[in-house]
């Protein structure tokens, strides 16, 4: 059965959210025939509260559990997250480890996360942002092409990964440190802190 909603996870901050603009978009993605509705979880401003009050298939969860979380996003479309500024972005790798698509902004920290699994949008772009919830909504082909994307690019984010490569870098045995520098300046007062990793 068609997943029938998208999932925006959100918090208090709502203007980094971008949540007027994802409302606007989702709105005008409606009239176009958009048949999914839009979950909106976390906690939300009463700002958007009201706002939401005059757009038809916005619900929002507000606060729910870790397990309910992880329900909510494996039932969903799709994820719209087109923040003005995401550093990292976990919502996405979570949502990709369930391999479920997103729609993300094309600035900082998500297309570098996301990779090949989502549809990035100028953050600043209504239009652009409902053009891309209609196409993943209506477009059965790539919202199963961006799925299988998002289960192998979520391979590439584990916590056992990041303990291998933090341990790697601080003992020398890679080099992301800029300038053709070898090493963080701290490194003798801070590597042994590390130990415990294993």
């Amino acid at each position: 059965e068609e997943q029938d909603y998208f999932i925006h996870i959100s918090e208090r901050n709502w203007a980094r959210k971008n949540i007027p603009r994802i409302l606007e978009a989702f709105s005008e993605a409606k009239k176009c025939g958009l048949t999914q509705n839009l979950i909106l979880v976390g906690k939300v401003h009463p700002f958007v509260i009201k706002k939401v009050k005059n757009i038809s298939g916005v619900k929002i969860m507000g606060w729910v559990s870790e397990e309910h979380l992880i329900e909510l996003i494996q039932g969903s479309h799709g994820i719209i997250l087109p923040s003005i500024h995401e550093g990292f972005g976990l919502p996405l790798v979570e949502c990709m480890a369930c391999g479920i698509p997103s729609i993300t902004s094309n600035k900082h920290g998500p297309p570098e996360v996301v990779g090949n699994s989502g549809i990035l949008v100028d953050p600043y772009n209504i239009m652009e942002i409902k053009d891309a919830i209609l196409e993943l909504g209506k477009n059965k082909e790539l919202h199963s092409k961006l799925s299988k994307n998002a289960l192998i690019r979520s391979k590439d984010f584990s916590w056992k990964k990041i303990k291998s490569e933090t341990k790697a870098v601080w003992a020398g045995e890679t080099n992301l440190f800029p300038f053709g520098a070898t090493q963080p300046p701290i490194v003798n007062s801070v590597a042994y802190k590390y130990k415990d990793l294993d």
